[in-house]
């Protein structure tokens, strides 16, 4: 059962129907205009066809037909969800174009479209879709893709030949059903792994803007460096040359046989020349019985190894002592000293009593003159011991202080050796 007509001309959905000439709505005075958004075609029975443009009264017999169609751009939208772009390797791209199609206000074009797609009193826009992708549109736009880079479809406005492509294909429906495809709508191009290529591209470019960067400051400094040892050049030799005449001077005896400006150019380029800051040589990190030196700039790859006896068990923290430039290893039931430098094991020594090795272990440690202070048992309490003149002895363990000490939030595992 058909619906009313004026219900369908209200009808957003429906772009085209049909009716016959008896069903068209009449007022009381007169006929009723077509509305402003839709035109016609009257067919008449013996088959001579006449236009009616929107506002204007249909003029209809018996076994006449009316066919009426939206005189605005009607939006058709094509989804391609993945095709491979002319990139090799070729990106994965999804597309989502939208093709405006409009029928021309001839009465030719009009009964092209009644007789091609008014199978049915009501055409909708969903039907209209998918007789746009039934005619090869969603293909279409994989093909455009398929031939051009992922650069050109994501980065450029592709809507000229690709407009230029879906007219090429959809020539034989749009002549048949009298549709022009006007222009293109909202075209959308995605692709994920482009965007990723894209974002790591500019990373490594900005990467390398800053090494250039960095590179230029530190030739600057270079320059700089080598103009004050130039300059310095001059004024130590003459404090060289007052040394060797005079062999009992010392350093600030020499100074006052430079004039002010030469002494002030000295200390300056002497200050200017002496690092500001300090950089850690090593990461000292531990495993339950090795010692690993990690470079800071590539800690993958150790810089020394040292493994340690199993005497006194598990090794527990690490304190890089900087006056000594040793590393004080808190293992299980004592303590190593190691040469910071080299890994040469300088002494080690038990520092827990045979009754008391299950339940506790050497944390940090420090040396402090003239005994080292503290040796701490997180848990049970804290030891000292004096440092002997045999390497055998370098430890020398006094009584345990009693009492409890408070579990730190983080246990130290790896010290930075300068």
């Amino acid at each position: 059962m058909t619906r009313d007509v004026l219900a369908i001309l209200a009808d957003a959905a429906v772009v085209a129907f049909r009716c016959r000439g008896e069903a068209w709505p009449r007022a009381f005075l007169g006929g009723t205009p077509i509305p402003d958004a839709w035109m016609g075609v009257v067919i008449r029975a013996d088959g001579r066809r006449s236009f009616i443009p929107a506002g204007e009264v249909p003029r209809v017999g018996a076994g006449d037909v009316l066919a009426f169609v939206r005189n605005r751009a009607l939006v058709v939208p094509v989804a391609v969800t993945e095709a491979p772009s002319a990139d090799q390797p070729p990106h994965d791209v999804a597309a989502q174009v939208e093709l405006l199609l409009r029928c021309p206000p001839r009465e030719a074009d009009l009964a092209a479209l009644h007789e091609m797609l008014l199978n049915q009193p009501e055409f909708t826009r969903a039907d209209l879709t998918t007789e746009m992708v039934r005619a090869g549109a969603t293909q279409a736009v994989a093909d455009f893709v398929r031939t051009r880079p992922a650069a050109d479809l994501l980065a450029a406005d592709p809507r000229e030949p690709l407009l230029n492509c879906l007219r090429n294909a959809l020539q034989p429906f749009l002549f048949r059903t009298g549709f022009e495809l006007e222009r293109l709508g909202t075209i959308e191009f995605r692709s994920a792994t482009y965007t990723h290529q894209r974002s790591v591209e500019q990373a490594a470019a900005r990467r390398l803007h800053e090494l250039e960067a960095r590179g230029a400051v530190e030739r600057a400094a270079l320059a700089a460096t080598r103009r004050r040892l130039d300059d310095l050049g001059d004024v130590l030799a003459r404090l060289r040359t007052a040394a060797d005449a005079q062999s009992d001077l010392r350093w600030r005896e020499l100074l006052p046989m430079l004039t002010p400006a030469e002494r002030g150019r000295l200390l300056e380029n002497l200050w200017r020349l002496t690092p500001d800051q300090r950089r850690a040589g090593a990461i000292v990190a531990l495993t339950p019985f090795e010692v690993l030196w990690l470079a800071p700039a590539q800690p993958a790859e150790p810089l020394r190894k040292v493994a340690l006896p199993t005497e006194l068990g598990g090794l527990r923290s690490v304190t890089f002592d900087e006056t000594s430039r040793t590393l004080l290893i808190g293992a299980a039931t004592g303590v190593w000293q190691l040469a910071a430098d080299t890994g040469e094991i300088c002494a080690g020594s038990p520092s827990i009593r045979q009754s008391c090795r299950a339940r506790v272990s050497i944390r940090p440690c420090s040396i402090r003159k003239p005994c080292s202070r503290p040796v701490r048992n997180w848990g049970v309490g804290a030891g000292r011991w004096r440092r002997m003149s045999r390497p055998s002895r370098c430890w020398y363990p006094l009584p345990v202080i009693r009492g409890r000490c408070a579990r730190p939030a983080v246990t130290p595992s790896a010290a930075c050796c300068s």
